[in-house]
């Protein structure tokens, strides 16, 4: 079915290629395809997550003001500079940062939300992460 459940769907050669009328930049489409090759061709090499966990901290800010939570992080950027020369295309340092925070790697809860540390992957009140060497 497509969107809405309204018809069938549209192939995903047709989709990615950017002439569905949903698709409004071509750009960004043959983006997507350039990244679905790059994460397949990151499994010989352990794949995505592998690479993502080998820009892990060694230490988790927690931050107690908003003024406190960025966009970027110094880890997100050599991440995002390793995606790019992958073959990732469209990943900056703020792209590499919410991915990162999306999975629960870090965290930008403030100090007392009730969310911080939720992952599971650091102790909320040290800041340190039980992660794996």
């Amino acid at each position: 079915m497509a969107v809405g459940g309204e018809g069938p769907a549209p192939d995903t050669g047709t989709v990615c290629r950017g002439s569905v009328s949903g698709v409004s930049n071509r750009s960004k489409s043959e983006a997507t395809r350039a990244n679905a090759g790059s994460v397949i061709r990151l499994r010989q090499d352990g794949g995505l997550e592998h690479l993502v966990w080998a820009h892990r901290p060694t230490l988790i800010t927690v931050p107690h003001r908003p003024s406190e939570v960025s966009t970027t992080s110094p880890r997100s950027k050599p991440l995002a500079a390793d995606l790019g020369a992958r073959g990732f295309v469209f990943v900056g340092p703020t792209t590499a940062h919410a991915l990162t925070e999306a999975i629960g790697r870090d965290d930008a809860h403030l100090v007392g939300w009730h969310r911080l540390g939720a992952s599971g992957l650091f102790d909320a009140a040290s800041g340190e992460p039980p992660l794996p060497a």
